[in-house]
């Protein structure tokens, strides 16, 4: 995969997104590390995660998951002992 810096796709975004549409998947970096991949529309698919939940939804699970577990430890200050004593 090629990596471009976020500079050079600001100043070549058309001849970038020329390559991307002809199958090509390019990394972008800022100060030489990763932060995005520019993949052709019809790879998107493999990088969709279709497990996200509104975050309503997903509070209402957390919440209802800690409420229905019982906790191992009477207090933080008992875990953090227990943890200690490993």
């Amino acid at each position: 995969m090629v990596a471009v810096s976020s500079r050079e796709l600001k100043n070549k975004t058309g001849e970038i997104l020329r390559r991307v549409r002809g199958g090509e998947r390019i990394t972008v970096t800022n100060r030489g590390r990763p932060v995005a991949i520019v993949v052709p529309f019809s790879d998107a698919h493999l990088f969709a995660d279709d497990e996200v939940r509104p975050y309503d939804v997903a509070w209402r699970d957390i919440t209802q998951t800690l409420a229905e577990t019982a906790a191992e430890y009477d207090s933080w200050d008992q875990a953090v002992d227990r943890s200690r004593k490993r």
